[in-house]
């Protein structure tokens, strides 16, 4: 792999790592919102919409585990760029 190829699959994974911590924060909120609206509510509807939103929330939480564990994974160096571009993007 060049220097190029390095730093720019340092950017993309950086990037993506942000990303997916956003979605999985996303998600989470969502869940609590829809527990906060079938409470106030105790419409059925509600209820199917906690599911709903509690799955997206499964499947945030399965991405955002797979790209914590891809990232330790990687090789110090790369782990450690990778890192220092997440610290920049924040």
């Amino acid at each position: 792999m060049s220097k190029q190829d390095e730093i720019q699959f340092v950017k993309d994974l950086a990037e993506l790592y942000v990303r997916r911590r956003n979605e999985w924060s996303c998600a989470i909120d969502q869940v609590l919102e829809t527990e906060i609206t079938a409470a106030n509510n105790q419409v059925m509807s509600s209820v199917e919409n906690f599911y709903l939103a509690d799955r997206h929330q499964q499947k945030a939480s399965g991405r955002w585990d797979q790209m914590v564990e891809f990232v330790r994974l990687l090789p110090n160096d790369l782990k450690g760029l990778v890192l220092q571009e997440i610290d920049r993007i924040k």
